[in-house]
C-alpha cells in the first residue's frame, strides 16, 4: 500500500523546468540533431556525363591536397568522359566503405552542431512538454566538405524547432 501511494505522489509531481542548458545537452547527445553530412564516392573506373568540368575541377582540388588520385581515361571533349579514381591513404581518413556496395564509400563532409537554445515554450497536452527553438550550424568541415559542399564550405546556419516531453526520469527529445 505504501508503494502505491509513493508512485501516485511521484506521478502527480510537476515536471522539472527545462532549462536551455538541459535542452542543449539533450540535443547534443542525440545523433539525429548532430548528424554528419556525407556524400557517396565511387572509386575505380567510371563514366562522367553531367557537369564534367565541375567534377574534374573538384577531383583536381582533392588531388592537389593529397586525398584522391585520378586519371583521365577519355578526354573531356569526348562524352561521356571517363576517369579512374582512387582514395589515397589520407583520403581514407574521411571514408567508410559501404558494406553492400563494392567500390563505394561514404565520405564525411561536415557535422551539424548545436549553437544554442533561443526559446523554450512550455506546453501541456496530457503530459508536460516543451517546444524548443535552437540554432545550428555546419562545422567540423573536412577537406572533402570544403571542395564538394557549399553548405559545409560556407558553414551555413539555421533555426529549428523540436518537441520535448517530460518522463519520470527526466526530459526527452521527441523523435
Amino acid at each position: 500500500m505504501v508503494a502505491v501511494s509513493a508512485l501516485g505522489l511521484a506521478a502527480c509531481q510537476p515536471a522539472a523546468e527545462l532549462t536551455p542548458d538541459v535542452a542543449e545537452e539533450i540535443l547534443q547527445a542525440t545523433p539525429r540533431y548532430t548528424a554528419t553530412k556525407t556524400s557517396i564516392l565511387h572509386v575505380g573506373e567510371q563514366e562522367v556525363t553531367a557537369m564534367w568540368e565541375k567534377h574534374i575541377r573538384g577531383l583536381t582540388q582533392l588531388a592537389d591536397i593529397g586525398l584522391v588520385e585520378f586519371k583521365l581515361l577519355r578526354a573531356p571533349g569526348v562524352m561521356p568522359g571517363k576517369v579512374k579514381l582512387n582514395l589515397t591513404e589520407a583520403g581514407m581518413d574521411y571514408a567508410e566503405p559501404l558494406p553492400d556496395r563494392k567500390d563505394f564509400y561514404s565520405i564525411r563532409l561536415c557535422t551539424r552542431e548545436i549553437m544554442g537554445i533561443s526559446n523554450i515554450e512550455t506546453i501541456s497536452y496530457g503530459t508536460q512538454g516543451a517546444i524548443v527553438d535552437y540554432v545550428w550550424r555546419y562545422g567540423n568541415v573536412t577537406p572533402f566538405g570544403t571542395v564538394w559542399d557549399e553548405d559545409c564550405r560556407e558553414r551555413r546556419t539555421g533555426d529549428a524547432k523540436v518537441g520535448f516531453f517530460f518522463e519520470p526520469d527526466g526530459w526527452r527529445v521527441d523523435q
